[in-house]
């Protein structure tokens, strides 16, 4: 079934999606056509597993995420819709969460030490005080988080008489810094 997810692995903290707590696939039976698909409204476009957490953004844009971590208020050992909208991509560090919102706007929340939230801070947000990470604008087309850390790569359109040109921009790792070397190109576009 396109779309669908399953999850193995230690679930202890509910972050396989299965309802429960217990590992899957410790036995060969508990593997194929024995795991059991992750029960969530609509069909996943891209997943995230990172610590006692997974995070998933459906086709229709939306965030669904089980398990213990910034994502979660508690334990939750299936799928619960978080209240963002419009999400494209998601990434989640050991204590924080990053998600790509289209437009192009990029919001984190969890714990905010060493800056990774990239609010410009060290303060720790919840997810109904996510904090959009100034100076981050553009399409982003990759979005990764470390334990104590976020990097998003970044692509920005421009038209410009009938021509388009867009540049990618290397990943960003903190707010305002920009790595030097970003690429263009220019594709004409059909009239």
């Amino acid at each position: 079934v396109s779309g669908e997810v399953k999850c193995w692995g230690a679930g202890d903290q509910g972050q396989l999606g299965s309802g429960g707590f217990e590992d899957i696939g410790v036995e060969r039976t508990q593997m194929g056509e024995g795991i059991e698909p992750v029960e969530f409204a609509g069909a996943a476009a891209s997943i995230h597993a990172s610590g006692n957490q997974s995070c998933l953004v459906t086709s229709a844009f939306k965030l669904w995420c089980w398990g213990s971590g910034p994502a979660s208020v508690e334990l939750q050992p299936t799928p619960a819709n978080i209240v963002f909208e419009d999400i494209e991509r998601v990434a989640c560090g050991w204590l924080h969460c990053c998600v790509a919102v289209r437009g192009g706007a990029l919001k984190c929340w969890g714990d905010g030490g060493d800056g990774r939230l990239g609010a410009g801070d060290v303060l720790s947000r919840g997810i109904d005080e996510a904090v959009a990470v100034p100076g981050v604008l553009g399409y982003i087309v990759a979005l990764a988080a470390g334990d104590c850390h976020t990097c998003a790569t970044l692509v920005n359109f421009q038209v410009r008489r009938g021509t388009l040109l867009f540049e990618v921009s290397p990943a960003i790792t903190a707010p305002g810094q920009r790595r030097e070397g970003a690429s263009s190109m220019q594709q004409q576009m059909p009239r």
